[in-house]
């Protein structure tokens, strides 16, 4: 944050709002480059922790979802979706046993602009069903409907 207003509660506010830094005025430009180039080493370095760090795999059933890799698989058997069809699996997955209504569905996976335009929403929630049928002998449903509601991604006991 730079600004001219220099008193401690000011810079107090300012840092409990979010800024990572604060820079009152006046200032030099040696002071701004070594604090943004501090900023910058702290931001890469918590990515590149990130990046090594184990990406949760959420399971249900026999159906798993890495989320660090944007892969799913049933069994050992990886099945493809396409990137639309994995956005709407991974928000499910990460709200397993939770029903999310379809305006959220919607809004996260195609836009704000589509936060009513349910039909999207039942093909891609059909295709995906298709997908992950085509690879099970039983007849469970993963992905429960909630008529006027939305759908929900199940927790179903390992076989």
């Amino acid at each position: 944050m730079l600004t001219a207003r220099s008193n401690a509660q000011d810079k107090v506010q300012g840092l409990n709002v979010g800024a990572d830094d604060y820079l009152t005025k006046p200032f030099s430009l040696d002071e701004l480059f070594a604090r943004v180039n501090a900023v910058l080493r702290r931001t890469q370095s918590s990515f590149a922790d990130a990046q090594t760090a184990e990406t949760p795999i959420i399971r249900t059933g026999v159906l798993a979802i890495d989320l660090g890799s944007k892969r799913c698989w049933i069994k050992d058997e990886e099945f493809k979706l396409t990137q639309t069809e994995y956005s709407v699996m991974e928000i499910l997955a990460l709200n397993l046993d939770k029903v999310v209504q379809h305006e959220v569905l919607l809004s996260e996976v195609w836009g704000p602009q589509y936060r009513d335009d349910i039909e999207y929403l039942r093909v891609g929630i059909a295709r995906i069903r298709r997908k992950i049928k085509e690879h099970l002998q039983n007849k469970e449903e993963y992905i429960a409907t909630y008529p006027g509601l939305g759908y929900m991604l199940r927790s179903i006991p390992q076989e």
